[in-house]
């Protein structure tokens, strides 16, 4: 687990992990959108989809996410938009530092 990030409400909880990946110890970083109470969940099943970041939450317990280009595991790309609901969650997409 590199991050534990609840949301304002305590309703939720953004978890940044990898795995360990035999020799060199690590894989890419995941991010998760879970209920506040996670453990023993299967937290691949709450993965955003692959070219966004979760980055933290509003004060109004909005996903704040940002676009990203991955260059391998891009089997689950997907589409997020401000607005959407993901995993009961209202998105908020913010602009990247490097795109400014």
């Amino acid at each position: 687990m590199l991050e534990n990030i609840p949301s304002p409400n305590q309703k939720h909880r953004i978890l940044i992990y990898h795995y360990d990946n035999g020799a060199l110890g690590y894989s890419r970083a995941f991010w998760a959108v879970t209920p506040f109470e996670y453990q023993n969940l299967n937290l691949a099943n709450y993965e955003i989809p692959d070219g966004y970041q979760a980055k933290g939450w509003s004060e109004e317990n909005d996903l704040l996410v940002e676009k990203w280009e991955p260059y391998y595991y891009r089997q689950k790309l997907g589409e997020l938009k401000t607005g959407n609901l993901y995993k009961g969650v209202r998105v908020k997409l913010i602009e990247s530092a490097q795109n400014k």
